[in-house]
């Protein structure tokens, strides 16, 4: 069984992770490692994946990469990138937030 996870780096997204490897799955990992959190605290919560062979990651933007290749023979996805809280979407920040709404909009326009 394989499965993709994005936003794998944060806690949700590694917690889970972690859960599938243990289950058996193979894991793709994707993760942009946005700046909002430091890097050093998206590698501590990905330590225990560490080596493990089920596990790999793609250090990438969903919203600009190519999704073919990542998600072909993977019946799972687990769709958990995004930007935390909505704070930084005010005043300068709010730029990466209407990058990320426009990319992959919640509703579709029907026209």
């Amino acid at each position: 069984m394989r499965a993709v996870i994005t936003g794998a780096a944060g806690f949700i997204g590694s917690t889970l992770a972690e859960r599938l490897v243990a289950e058996g799955w193979w894991v793709t990992g994707v993760d942009s490692f946005s700046p909002f959190y430091a890097a050093a605290d998206k590698e501590a919560n990905l330590a225990a994946l560490v080596g493990e062979r089920r596990f790999d990651l793609v250090r990438a933007d969903v919203a600009t990469m190519s999704l073919d290749r990542l998600l072909a023979d993977r019946p799972l996805v687990v769709h958990l990138a995004a930007q935390p809280g909505v704070l930084g979407s005010f005043g300068t920040g709010f730029d990466q937030y209407l990058h990320d709404v426009e990319k992959y909009p919640l509703i579709e326009d029907p026209a």
